[in-house]
Formats: C-alpha cells, sequence, structure tokens
C-alpha cells in the first residue's frame, strides 16, 4: 500500500486546526473508496486538450480524495455524478 500525505487548505474561517484534506490516490484505490459509500457522488472533470488526463474527486471521512486518470473509471452504477468544468487542486 502506497503511503499519501494530505494536503491540509485553510478554510475561510481561518487555519485555527480548520481545513479540508486533499488526498491523491491512484485509480484503483479510489474505485474501492467510491464503493464504501453507500449513496457516492464523484466529482469529474473531463480531460481536455492534448493531455486528456481526467480529475475525479469525492469526500470521504472528512478528507477529499481524488486521482487523475487518461481513462474512464469503473465507477459503481449507482453513483451519482457531477461533471466539472474545472477542479483546481493547488
Amino acid at each position: 500500500m502506497d503511503t499519501v500525505t494530505p494536503v491540509i487548505i485553510p478554510t475561510a474561517f481561518g487555519s485555527s486546526g480548520g481545513g479540508i484534506g486533499f488526498v491523491k490516490v491512484k485509480e484503483d484505490e479510489f474505485e474501492r473508496i467510491v464503493r464504501k459509500i453507500e449513496k457516492p457522488l464523484v466529482i469529474v472533470q473531463e480531460g481536455q486538450g492534448l493531455i486528456r488526463r481526467s480529475i475525479y474527486a469525492i469526500k470521504y471521512s472528512g478528507f477529499i480524495f481524488y486521482t487523475t486518470t487518461k481513462s474512464d473509471l469503473n465507477l459503481p452504477s449507482g453513483a451519482g455524478t457531477i461533471r466539472a468544468e474545472r477542479i483546481h487542486i493547488e
């Protein structure tokens, strides 16, 4: 199992322990996380241009997990998706 390090982004309310953790994971781990959620809602930015890398993101256990991929992920049939024009993760 790979080690991942969350990136903590402070909220507008300040950085006194608040914030959202963004965690980049591999495609197969992202799919496993989605399957753990009863009614998953996945945000997707479809790849554009020459590189054509899509970004997938979902909230789970207080963190935002995301992955990038050149191909579509195998999401469960009950998963909801929202197509985002742009997902910005620093």
